[in-house]
């Protein structure tokens, strides 16, 4: 089975592993997704895009993937503006799997984190990177710590939906 993990925001990713044994993990950030638009660093979400990166690598009967999206919720103090792209980062990857006849588990964030990365050392959410590094010891992590740490949160995401739903014992 494929297994799809997303962290939907434009400064989130994807992680991405096959049915094939040993599995491959592909990872693809969102900043790879986005178009400028307009004046500044303004930057939104190309659809089309992320629609023909997936249908690249991914050939499939229907029912032999999954993708797991981190829900999106407000937060106080979080702006209007953000919480809107937020939202529309996870609709626009909820329909696009929905287009391409991908089931779809949402998942809340603590509830990741606490099937995760329980356990792990660090503090807060970093303890994410520790973990997708231990699960795959071939992962390249930027050196940004926010991209590093939305690789991590995607294949922490991916990992919750093979234990949730494959069952593995990696």
């Amino acid at each position: 089975m494929i297994i799809i993990g997303v962290d939907p925001g434009k400064g989130g990713a994807l992680a991405m592993i096959g049915a094939e044994w040993p599995p491959e993990l592909i990872v693809k950030e969102t900043v790879d997704f986005l178009v400028p638009t307009g004046k500044g660093d303004m930057r939104d979400y190309e659809p089309n895009r992320m629609v023909r990166w997936l249908r690249d690598r991914i050939t499939f009967d229907p029912g032999t993937a999954l993708a797991i999206v981190e829900k999106q919720s407000a937060r106080p103090g979080q702006g209007v503006s953000s919480m809107l792209s937020l939202g529309m980062g996870e609709g626009l990857w909820l329909g696009i799997f929905a287009a391409l006849a991908i089931p779809v588990v949402r998942v809340a964030p603590a509830t990741w984190t606490a099937a995760i990365l329980k356990g792990a050392p660090g503090e807060g959410k970093a303890r994410a990177i520790s973990v997708a590094s231990n699960l795959y010891p071939g992962l390249e992590l930027p050196r940004a710590k926010a991209r590093a740490q939305a690789i991590a949160d995607a294949v922490c995401i991916l990992r919750y939906g093979e234990l949730r739903c494959c069952k593995a014992e990696r």
